[in-house]
């Protein structure tokens, strides 16, 4: 069975003195057998699957839901693998076969699913699927969707970020000191830290919300386009930017009470 709780792009799971890994990369995803150790340094991971037969291109989001499936979503939809074999996951074709870039799984054995081209976050549950599209507050591109410690689902999209209510999506603008001219695909990343700090990368900025604030605030830090957000060990927040570098973001001490 796998298991969660390795860093962002990476699921592993122990098991005796070995653990499984799986790598989110351009192009492939990789099954690793990782050696498992008390060090600080990474794990050495030998190759076992380069791709397996019916997964069909380039990763972009992972999840794992409790009955075990990792889900992956990608370029041509969303696929399932069960450990033996990838399969396209229509669910009755109501699902969409357009590229998948977020997705969360949940305690609940809920799988929330962002499209990146569709302006739609779908929910799979208990086998139902429920869509939520621009009549319901998703009225941009979505692409990343997390959930803080409050138990709040959010989602950035290509013009800002929504927050979900219980029954439809809401717009986060002037009334949490958030942006409310966003230009078009400026806003792509969240991240929540260990303590419950809500991360959002918009206007070639970062804005952290700290946990049951209801305002955001700046960091002042430049990110030109923001393809991830982390948190180390220590605290500090790490930030990966094609247009510039992987760099430190900041430490917990400088924005946590």
């Amino acid at each position: 069975m796998w298991a969660t709780g390795a860093p962002k792009g990476v699921m592993s799971a122990a098991s005796g003195g070995a653990g499984y890994a799986v790598f989110c990369c351009t192009g492939v995803v990789r099954l690793c057998i990782c050696a498992q150790s008390g060090s600080r340094h990474p794990p050495a991971c030998a190759p076992v699957v380069e791709r397996k037969e019916g997964y069909p291109g380039r990763a972009d989001a992972l999840a794992q839901t409790t009955d075990g499936f990792l889900w992956i979503g990608g370029d041509y939809g969303l696929f399932r693998f069960d450990g033996i074999h990838f399969e396209r996951y229509v669910s009755g074709h109501k699902l969409l076969e357009g590229p998948v870039r977020g997705l969360l799984a949940l305690h609940d054995g809920s799988l929330w699913v962002a499209y990146r081209l569709e302006k739609k976050i779908f929910v799979l549950r208990n086998g139902s699927v429920k869509s939520y599209s621009e009549a319901d507050g998703v009225t941009s591109n979505p692409t990343t969707i997390v959930q803080d410690h409050e138990g709040t689902i959010w989602a950035n999209t290509e013009t800002g970020v929504i927050r979900f209510n219980g029954a439809r999506w809401e717009h986060i603008g002037r009334g949490w000191n958030f942006p409310e001219d966003v230009p078009h695909t400026t806003s792509d990343t969240l991240f929540v830290d260990s303590r419950g700090t809500l991360w959002a990368a918009v206007n070639h900025t970062i804005l952290y919300l700290k946990q049951g604030s209801k305002r955001f605030e700046a960091t002042g830090a430049f990110a030109g386009w923001t393809a991830s957000i982390a948190e180390a060990p220590g605290g500090t927040m790490w930030l990966s930017d094609p247009l510039s570098y992987v760099r430190a973001l900041t430490s917990f001490e400088d924005h946590q009470p």
